[in-house]
């Protein structure tokens, strides 16, 4: 008979994953919605044939020594391979497989709405109105909303993929002026709307700012206290960058004394984000996970989808 492949799974995931896994392998799991401790992760990967893990799990040469010569799958619940050694496991013949890339339509969606959910708090500090919940959605607060923006300077910090469909979509709001920072200048040059400019002069002159990176170690924590001065106090910032591109003990100081008017965070790819208990106690800072990863429903699809490619390149 046939023995069944072993996979040990880094964090709980949707039933229907796991009576997908059942039907060929032999699971284990550290059964908690919190990260696996670094030593269970070393004690639990030896002798597994695959390794379902998380963003948040680093999977280094260290790990993959503890697995030793079993392992063949690495499946990672994140569209990126940032937390695997990925020579190391080409080294080893070891299969990568990820969730496929989410769409750029899919993140312009969201930082729009990041952005409306922000500005209604800038049309409360401009008015001197609160509005009630019945309100938030009206006609005459989402035109409100539209009005306010398009008078703004945006900027786009990172105008990689992206940043360039974040600039598209704003453009077509009618906004008149949109600003952008990269390594270098990446946008037509006869663009009249969206320009080039120094990351300070972004920082400084935008209404609106936008941050697209892919974070490294070289631009982590790039958002900090001494950024949030250089911002206008009436800046919202709407942070899409995956990793710490924010030092979020910063942003709370800065939300909290009103350095900057409100922010709007992106947390698809972050397990844990630092003081955010802290920060959803506050009026003006908003988080919004993608539509694909919150709801459990989604999150059931994504899970199906990883382990069942998981499971095809165990086979083949």
């Amino acid at each position: 008979m046939k023995t069944r492949p072993k996979v040990y799974v880094t964090r709980q995931i949707p039933q229907a994953a796991i009576d997908v896994l059942l039907r060929s392998c032999n699971i284990s799991q550290w059964n908690s919605n919190e990260a696996v401790p670094r030593g269970e992760l070393r004690n639990n990967v030896q002798n597994v044939d695959c390794l379902l893990c998380m963003s948040s799990d680093k999977i280094d040469k260290d790990i993959l020594n503890c697995a030793g010569n079993s392992l063949k799958v690495v499946a990672n619940m994140s569209e990126d391979t940032d937390n695997i050694d990925v020579a190391e496991c080409k080294t080893r013949g070891i299969k990568i497989v990820t969730l496929p890339q989410v769409s750029s339509n899919s993140v312009v969606d969201l930082a729009v709405e990041l952005l409306k959910k922000a500005s209604r708090r800038w049309l409360t500090d401009t008015d001197n109105k609160v509005w009630c919940p019945s309100e938030t959605n009206s006609p005459k607060v989402e035109n409100m909303c539209t009005e306010e923006i398009s008078k703004s300077t945006v900027g786009i910090v990172g105008y990689g993929r992206v940043g360039k469909a974040v600039g598209d979509r704003i453009k077509n709001m009618g906004i008149a002026r949109i600003m952008y920072s990269d390594l270098g200048r990446v946008s037509s040059e006869n663009d009249s709307v969206i320009q080039y400019a120094s990351f300070d002069d972004v920082v400084r002159e935008s209404d609106i700012l936008c941050v697209c990176y892919k974070v490294s170690t070289t631009n982590a924590h790039l958002f900090n206290k001494e950024t949030f001065q250089k911002m206008k106090k009436r800046a919202i910032l709407i942070n899409l960058a995956k990793g710490d591109v924010i030092n979020y003990h910063d942003l709370y100081y800065a939300l909290k004394h009103e350095d900057i008017t409100a922010a709007g965070l992106e947390v698809r790819e972050k397990d844990e984000v630092p003081f955010k208990q802290v920060l959803v106690g506050l009026p003006n800072c908003f988080f919004h996970p993608f539509k694909e990863c919150n709801p459990w429903d989604a999150r059931r699809y994504l899970s199906v989808t990883l382990v069942t490619n998981m499971i095809d390149n165990l086979q083949n």
